[in-house]
Order: structure tokens, then C-alpha cells, then sequence
């Protein structure tokens, strides 16, 4: 995807400029960390490449993870910016979870807590072409539940976004990454090797 073909998009509200930069970035890139401050439109964004990327084919289904004070931003941007995908909210007790995972339906949208307590039924039952976690700082602590949990999705495109600069301890970066690209960064490096990664 490039810039050019970026413009001919039609949406419902024009990009900025750095907004079609990030959907040109997140277009050409499996493995990414959008890391934009916050009210830039991250959401917007993510949304905007998702929906080229089942145009091109490219991805079939998608997972969003998202803190459940989120969940309902994301329903409300994906219904202004992509209204066919309809995407499905994942909640309530663990056999209507179960039961929606299943679901041919082409955007799933879910919490990082249902992540923790579904993910060996997940990984049993579900390969998602591309998984995007919203507020990606929830995993820094790379020995907290939820961070392993997220970790262990089967996926093939990996997405983090977040609105908290990268000022964090190399072990906060360390297991954001071991979503994004594990083994790009270790919790050994020092910070001024990280940014030349």
C-alpha cells in the first residue's frame, strides 16, 4: 500500500497527513508497534489498514484486544470508518464466549481479562490473521498473567498500539515486543540499542 493510493481512499472524514502515514505503515507491516500519543487516532488508523487488508485479501479475520472501558470506542469507530464488518463483542460467561470465539465472523473485539481466562480454548480452537491490542502497556510486565496470555495467541499479523511513549525500562519494551516480534528486544539491552532496533 502507498501513500498515493491512500488519498483515493474514500472515507468518511479525510486523513491527516501522519494519519495516512501510520495506515501506510500498519498496511506494509506484520509486525507492528503504533506508538502515537494520545487523541491522535490510533483507532482510526488501525481501522482504516484493517479494512485495506481484507480488501487486498490479505487477512480473513481479525482480533482486537482491548481494555473493556475501550470495547465500546472501538464498536462505535468501526461502525463510522468499516460499517460492514459488524464486529462482534466477546463477553459474558465462559460457554457464550466460547460459542462467539467460533463465529464466522470477520471482526472479533474482546477483553484482555477474557484473553487470560480463554486462552488455551483459543489456542485449541481459534488462528487469527491478524491480533491488535489497544493500550499495549497492560503487558509490560512480561510475568503478569495477561501479558503471557497475549503472548501465546495464534496469529500471523501482530499489532500494539499505544498512547504512552516509549520512555519505559528496556523490560517494559522488552515484553511489549515479545507480542510484536519476540526476540527483537531483550530486557538486557540498553536503552540506546533499543532505538536502534
Amino acid at each position: 500500500m502507498s501513500f498515493e493510493s491512500i488519498e483515493k481512499l474514500s472515507t468518511p472524514y479525510p486523513l491527516r497527513e501522519y494519519q495516512k502515514n501510520g495506515v501506510v505503515f500498519l498496511t506494509n507491516n506484520q509486525q507492528v508497534l503504533l506508538a502515537d500519543e494520545m487523541g491522535l487516532g490510533k483507532t482510526i488508523q488501525t481501522i482504516v489498514a484493517i479494512d485495506i487488508l481484507f480488501k487486498e485479501q490479505e487477512i480473513t479475520n481479525c482480533l482486537v484486544v482491548a481494555p473493556v472501558s475501550l470495547i465500546s470506542n472501538w464498536v462505535y469507530e468501526f461502525n463510522l470508518w468499516a460499517n460492514k464488518f459488524k464486529p462482534r463483542v466477546i463477553r459474558g460467561k465462559k460457554p457464550s464466549r466460547e460459542t462467539n470465539y467460533k463465529l464466522p465472523v470477520p471482526i472479533q473485539i474482546t477483553s484482555y481479562d477474557s484473553i487470560r481466562n480463554d486462552i488455551d480454548f483459543i489456542r485449541e480452537n481459534m488462528f487469527y490473521d491478524l491480533v491488535v491490542i489497544d493500550e499495549a502497556q497492560i503487558i509490560k510486565n512480561q510475568e503478569a498473567k495477561i501479558a503471557r496470555a497475549i503472548k501465546r495467541l495464534p496469529r500471523k499479523f501482530s499489532w500494539a498500539l499505544t498512547g504512552t511513549p516509549l520512555e519505559n525500562s528496556p523490560e517494559d519494551i522488552s515484553s511489549i515486543f515479545g507480542f510484536v516480534s519476540p526476540r527483537l528486544i531483550s530486557k538486557y539491552d540498553f536503552p540506546k540499542d533499543i532505538k536502534t532496533k
